[in-house]
């Protein structure tokens, strides 16, 4: 729908919203393209949406490196059990697992991902953190950070373009590339499609 013009007062709203399927402050579901003086626009090129992590300092998500190597194996960071807050989801999911954006677009489509990852070390040591698409490693987009001291607090941007099509997704990993053994800790974390 395209070019239609709703004008005046209506208190009830220009059209009646679909009650499955579509987003809140939204009317359509995802087969539908509107832009429409009156109503907001929706459709996949509008796509975006975002997750974050907060916990206290010294608590978090435990991302536990299991093979005692360096560099250590890659290990998703978030399981089922991490609590997240997700906000502004236009065609976009968390998929259930708070660790993940998931696009639900029907158009192929280049998003931004942007956020932030903080992470306390238990000793000194190097990190990457990975950006991955379905699984596969974005490895030009890897970022390294280095704790110097046992429960250094590590931030580090996170920045990325990525081609997604319906039911791609994007989650993150780690791996220890140097220093001692024993679990990152994850207080902060967010992440955002658009």
């Amino acid at each position: 729908m395209e070019s239609v013009v709703f004008l005046g007062t209506n208190t009830t709203g220009y059209v009646k919203p679909y009650t499955t399927g579509s987003y809140s402050g939204y009317n359509f579901n995802n087969s539908w393209s509107v832009r429409s003086a009156g109503l907001p626009t929706e459709s996949d090129s509008n796509a975006s949406g975002d997750f974050s992590v907060d916990y206290a300092v010294g608590s978090g998500i435990g991302v536990a490196f299991t093979n005692n190597l360096n560099p250590s194996n890659i290990v998703k960071v978030g399981d089922v059990a991490t609590i997240s807050t997700s906000s502004n989801l236009f065609r976009l999911s968390t998929d259930g697992t708070p660790k993940r954006l998931k696009y639900l677009g029907k158009k192929k489509r280049i998003f931004q991902v942007t956020g932030s990852i903080s992470f306390q070390v238990p000793a000194a040591g190097t990190y990457i953190i990975y950006i991955y698409k379905n699984n596969t490693v974005l490895s030009q987009y890897k970022i390294y950070g280095r704790g110097t001291v046992a429960n250094d607090i590590v931030v580090l941007p996170l920045n990325a373009s990525v081609e997604l099509s319906t039911n791609d997704y994007v989650e993150l990993y780690a791996q220890r590339y140097t220093g001692g053994n024993g679990n990152i800790i994850v207080p902060n974390l967010t992440l955002t499609l658009k």
